[in-house]
């Protein structure tokens, strides 16, 4: 396993994705496909729930 450091950026909604930056640490309640851009560029996830992706 890794620790990953960087921004956190709390996403509630897939409407907000465009805040993420390249290494920011992504923070949502649960990701589905349509975070799958975002996620690439993130440099962390942390979720409330497990998802598809």
């Amino acid at each position: 396993s890794r620790i990953g450091a960087g921004t956190v950026r709390v996403v509630p909604s897939v409407k907000d994705l465009d805040k993420v930056a390249p290494g920011d640490i992504l923070v949502t309640d649960m990701t589905d496909p349509d975070w799958e851009p975002v996620m690439k560029r993130a440099g962390a996830i942390v979720t409330n729930r497990g998802g598809r992706t």
